[in-house]
Formats: C-alpha cells, sequence, structure tokens
C-alpha cells in the first residue's frame, strides 16, 4: 500500500498556488487511482485555491483512491 502522507505534506507545505499544483500532480502521478480517476483530479485541481488544494489533497489520500493492497 502507497502511504501518501509525503506528497499531501508537498501540497500544504508549497507557497502558492501553483507549487501546490505542481505537488498534487506528482500526488496523483505515484497513486493507483484509474486513469479516469486521475484524469477528472487534474481537471479540478486546475480550478481550485490553494486552501481547497489543501483539502483536496487530504481527501484525495484518505478517500482510498491511492491506495492498492498487495
Amino acid at each position: 500500500m502507497i502511504n501518501l502522507d509525503e506528497q499531501v505534506k508537498k501540497v500544504w507545505k508549497a507557497e502558492n498556488t501553483e507549487a501546490k499544483r505542481e505537488a498534487m500532480k506528482e500526488l496523483l502521478a505515484i497513486s493507483h487511482a484509474t486513469a479516469l480517476t486521475k484524469a477528472n483530479a487534474l481537471r479540478a485541481i486546475n480550478s481550485l485555491s490553494g486552501k481547497k488544494l489543501d483539502s483536496f489533497a487530504t481527501n484525495y489520500a484518505f478517500s482510498g483512491y491511492g491506495m492498492k493492497v498487495t
């Protein structure tokens, strides 16, 4: 199972919205989500503000999209 905590922390620590988007893209890239889920998330992050990106990253990680039981 992938632990996305470090990637979520990168999103939280990013200093501006664009840096948060880049960190979120990294989080999405390593998650085990389906291609459709990743595409929808990538589309969503383009319209979110900094605080909402923090929440989105947390919810994404906790929702199980990034996890795979091995």
